[in-house]
């Protein structure tokens, strides 16, 4: 390759790289002043704290955890490969970690490692992960549709008015449900749709028959997931203060609108900012500029969380000791 190609794609990565940072850097900002500006409320607010809502949040985030390794173990299996939910676990969320440093791209680089140890390779690794993606996100968001056709203040509030709010609400949910549907009962279409990804990054497409009923597998298992780990969520709102008379499907919902958010924001660690960001706008009509505490809370709840499962992944014993 001449120098030149060589010096001008560095040069490319080099900007990619520093517009991420930008970008991550004004988000953080932005997030951590609406905190700062709302400081003095959430001091000086009476919190009334349940303990036994506190430990359930907190349980429930642990088994939407399992869960989500769960739905994972069974795309692996969907592409012929078995492993057992304790080792599905462990390699999740060891590379979990990676989420947290710029790019999300650290995390699939940490389960190709440690999948390639039981002699999974790297395509089947990618195409587990891509896969996950694919069936994931749609039905979190399809419960984020549900819970602002009950709720439409959720995205007209977001939105700041520039759509109408119900014929918003009406097109997100019906094409969250098409595609859902297109996925699920036509489940070569995902497949389609994955390799036309990889040919934008210029990868090797993947022969694969997806069947409909492990279609329909994984979905339901990432649409349960995603409903417990919204009211793992509304078991957060309410261990903080108990008082509040949010609504179910108020806190669900924008939890997990949050989380989906700052899950495809490819240029914030951990969906950092992002995720605070959206969350306190949603929350504000309910909370007020409390809003800003709870979001503070959600993050650290999340990290403890996380961290847990980590250092459980690192303690579980499995048969095969590579991983």
């Amino acid at each position: 390759m001449p120098e030149d190609n060589i010096t001008e794609k560095k040069a490319g990565g080099y900007l990619k790289r520093l517009i991420k940072l930008i970008l991550f850097i004004a988000v953080v900002y932005f997030a951590g002043k609406q905190f700062v500006n709302n400081w003095s409320d959430v001091s000086g607010y009476d919190w009334d704290l349940n303990y036994i809502f506190l430990m359930l949040s907190f349980i429930f985030q642990l088994s939407t955890l399992i869960l989500f390794s769960k739905s994972w173990c069974t795309v692996l299996d969907a592409l012929g490969f078995e492993i057992s939910l304790k080792q599905g676990f462990k390699i999740s969320y060891l590379a979990n970690l990676g989420r947290y440093i710029p790019g999300k791209f650290w995390q699939i680089f940490g389960m190709i490692y440690l999948l390639k140890q039981i002699n999974i390779g790297k395509k089947t690794a990618f195409t587990s992960w891509a896969l996950s993606w694919i069936y994931g996100i749609p039905p979190g968001l399809l419960l984020c549709g549900i819970a602002a056709f009950f709720y439409g203040d959720l995205l007209s509030e977001l939105l700041g008015g520039i759509f109408n709010s119900d014929l918003y609400i009406a097109l997100f949910v019906f094409c969250v449900i098409a595609l859902s549907v297109l996925f699920l009962f036509i489940p070569d279409y995902s497949i389609k749709f994955l390799n036309l990804i990889l040919k934008l990054l210029k990868r090797d497409k993947i022969v694969f028959k997806f069947k409909k009923s492990m279609a329909i597998k994984v979905y339901s298992i990432y649409f349960i997931s995603w409903i417990n780990y919204g009211l793992a969520f509304y078991f957060l709102i309410r261990g903080l203060d108990s008082s509040s008379d949010v609504p179910f499907m108020v806190g669900l919902g924008s939890f997990v609108l949050a989380y989906l958010v700052g899950l495809l924001a490819l240029f914030s660690p951990g969906g950092l900012g992002v995720r605070e960001l959206i969350l306190n706008s949603l929350l504000m009509p309910y909370f007020g500029p409390v809003a800003a505490g709870i979001v503070v809370a959600a993050r650290v709840w999340s990290l403890v969380a996380e961290i847990s499962a980590a250092g459980t992944a690192l303690l579980l014993y499995v048969k095969d000791k590579r991983v």
